[in-house]
């Protein structure tokens, strides 16, 4: 039943978001190129890694300045549009994709960024 909520649901959420998400990807193109979406491993359900998907925030390699993977309020790296992505959190948007395949849901605790937790193959 919670798997026919999260697709029934992602589905609407992005026909009716459509316009929002494709306005956003010409503003990240025009404003600071490709790639438009950022991946990330994150750790799902029975300790499974897949890629989120994000709008892109941050310059490109930006992981490898300054802190690393970790942002700060007024980070450098991140855009001009990407401030305002993340304000209105639009940059999550694209995760709507993820409720579809089933990497993750609507309603559940946030997924973990793989190097939070450690080595993997230490996890139970």
């Amino acid at each position: 039943m919670k798997r026919l909520f999260d697709i029934v649901s992602s589905l609407i959420l992005l026909i009716l978001l459509s316009p929002l998400i494709a306005t956003s990807i010409i503003l990240i193109i025009l404003f600071s190129g490709t790639p438009i979406f950022f991946l990330q491993d994150r750790l799902g359900k029975d300790f499974k890694v897949y890629k989120i998907i994000k709008f892109r925030t941050m310059k490109v390699n930006s992981e490898k300045e300054h802190t690393g993977l970790f942002s700060f309020e007024d980070d450098p790296r991140i855009t001009q549009i990407g401030k305002y992505l993340r304000m209105l959190s639009i940059d999550e948007m694209p995760q709507l994709f993820n409720v579809l395949r089933g990497d993750m849901s609507l309603v559940g605790p946030r997924p973990a960024v793989t190097y939070e937790l450690g080595e993997i193959s230490d996890l139970p």
